[in-house]
C-alpha cells in the first residue's frame, strides 16, 4: 500500500514498521505493515511518499498512521 504526504522531517526508511493508531476498531500499536521504499516528492522540502507491504488485511480498517521512534 502507499502512504502519501508524509512530513519530510520524519525519520523513516526501508524496514520501518507501520503501526495502527487505535482507530476504526483496530488495537493501538498493532504492527500493520513494513516500509519497502521511501519516495521523495517533487518538493523534497515538504513531503515524501511511502510504499509498504501489509501485514494484515487492510479491508478491516481504513485508518493507518505513521509513527516513528
Amino acid at each position: 500500500f502507499r502512504i502519501n504526504l508524509v512530513n519530510h522531517s520524519e525519520e523513516i526508511g526501508s524496514g520501518s514498521d507501520i503501526v495502527s493508531a487505535g482507530l476504526g476498531g483496530v488495537p493501538e500499536a498493532l504492527v500493520v505493515g513494513r516500509v519497502n521504499f521511501v519516495e521523495e516528492t517533487q518538493d523534497r522540502r515538504l513531503f515524501k511518499n511511502i510504499l509498504a507491504q501489509t501485514l494484515f488485511d487492510l479491508s478491516l480498517s481504513s485508518d493507518v498512521f505513521v509513527i516513528t521512534r
